[in-house]
């Protein structure tokens, strides 16, 4: 029995990483003028934040080699595998917490607590976590009395 649990697991995480990427590319693709709806329905910004929070979840395994590459590139090999380790067991762990949590927190649509959203998103760039969640685009005016 704990054979078939692995193997489920197993099939779990190898299609969410061959069909996200799959659905992404599929919105990316989408005429100009759908794209530039400026506000989302609810059901879309759940939607998106759902499918986020899958894809997260299912391809935070990712973080490790993009951290390792990313680490080499910057400073050398040795440093690169070992930092660059850390560094991805860390980012992976957070990504697979930003899943949860967004799959969770679905019916609140708020911005995405991880930046890139996605693990391939920009795979140069640095995994960054945000501490503000927005319900709304926020003010800059002071109230007035």
């Amino acid at each position: 029995m704990p054979s078939l649990s692995k193997t489920a697991l197993s099939a779990f995480v190898i299609s969410t990483a061959l069909v996200a990427p799959m659905l992404t590319f599929a919105a990316d693709s989408l005429p100009p003028l759908t794209r530039t709806v400026k506000q989302k329905s609810y059901g879309a910004q759940v939607g998106e934040k759902s499918l986020n929070g899958i894809t997260n979840i299912g391809t935070a395994w990712l973080e490790i080699p993009k951290n390792v590459v990313k680490t080499t590139k910057e400073t050398n090999i040795i440093y690169g595998m070992i930092g660059g380790l850390g560094m991805g067991v860390f980012n992976t762990l957070g990504r697979l917490g930003t899943g949860v949590f967004d799959l969770v927190s679905a019916p609140f649509p708020t911005d995405p607590l991880v930046s890139p959203v996605r693990a391939w998103d920009n795979f140069d760039t640095k995994t960054t976590y945000s501490v503000q969640h927005h319900l709304e685009e926020p003010t800059n005016q002071m109230p007035t009395n």
